[in-house]
């Protein structure tokens, strides 16, 4: 675990309020704790608990700790007991509702969809318009005030339903590390409060 924690590693860093999520970096490790030091000037607080996402050739990295000491934009956190990597296979996937408009790469044509679910690695939408296997389709829309996406998404499968539209699920392509990231935590926080209702 702690090769990853090495200096200048980057993580997405979400603490109790999700709307202060930021990055940071890191900048010393000790006995039993690392500093890093936050991009923005988001406010945390002693023993706050946080989630840390990586992206790392293992897949993405994820583990949550409490801050040790703040001083400003630099914080101590604690070495976690615990991490896992999320493939993309494990990538938790949602009910989420809203319409959207996606544009035919290369060209002018946009084409109203719902999307059905999302994940960090992909959605399923709804639409009238048949999509085509081979074509890549821009997809730029916000997910909540926090979180907005922008990437290519390419139809994988495509099936007619009974009302003479189209499911189609696909996978997201050109999604920035730190986009799949919030997207990841995104999906984590809708499923939590899910559960909790």
């Amino acid at each position: 675990m702690k090769s990853y924690i090495a200096q200048d590693a980057v993580f997405k860093i979400i603490p109790k309020n999700p709307e202060a999520a930021t990055k940071c970096s890191v900048l010393s490790t000790g006995d039993g704790y690392f500093k890093v030091k936050l991009f923005t000037d988001e406010k945390l607080t002693v023993n706050e608990p946080v989630e840390l996402f990586a992206i790392t050739p293992q897949g993405l990295l994820y583990f949550e700790t409490f801050t040790k000491e703040v001083s400003g934009s630099v914080i101590d956190l604690i070495y976690p007991i615990a991490h896992k990597f999320l493939q993309r296979r494990e990538y938790t996937r949602i009910n989420f509702s809203k319409n959207i408009l996606i544009q035919e790469k290369d060209t002018e044509n946009t084409i109203q969809c719902s999307v059905l679910d999302i994940s960090a690695g992909g959605m399923k939408l709804s639409t009238q318009t048949q999509l085509s296997l081979s074509k890549d389709y821009k997809a730029k829309f916000d997910l909540d005030k926090n979180v907005a996406l922008d990437c290519y998404f390419e139809p994988i499968r495509i099936e007619q339903d009974n009302i003479g539209g189209y499911t189609v699920s696909g996978r997201f392509k050109i999604l920035k590390n730190i986009d799949r990231i919030s997207l990841v935590q995104f999906c984590f926080r809708k499923q939590m409060e899910n559960q909790n209702m």
